[in-house]
């Protein structure tokens, strides 16, 4: 079963953890809506957008935040022995994804 992450993060609302699963959130609108389109479509198609510093600096940007999401979700959930619920597995396996990401970055 796919889990949503809005599902996750509007679960973990009640649970008063939103600062750290919202920062989650955000981290993938970041990525999906500002540091990919600008990293493939400005770099082809509006060439005088790109700027030899800002496009590195897009990506440690980017790296930075899925460090800091991963380690901040990761701190925030319990052991996996501990964690029975589906959301507490979904965060898991989004905290598991968010180190993937920021490995590929580094």
């Amino acid at each position: 079963m796919k889990t949503n992450k809005s599902l996750v993060v509007s679960t973990f609302y009640e649970w008063s953890y939103s600062d750290t699963v919202n920062f989650f959130l955000f981290l993938g609108c970041w990525t999906a809506l500002v540091a990919v389109p600008y990293l493939t479509i400005a770099a082809i198609w509006f060439p005088r957008f790109t700027h030899h510093y800002v496009i590195p600096a897009v990506e440690v940007i980017t790296a930075i935040f899925w460090f800091a999401g991963f380690i901040a979700l990761g701190a925030m959930l319990p052991p996996p022995r501990s964690c029975h619920s589906s959301t507490c597995s979904s965060l898991q396996a989004a905290t598991v994804f968010g180190a993937f990401e920021c490995h590929q970055l580094f």
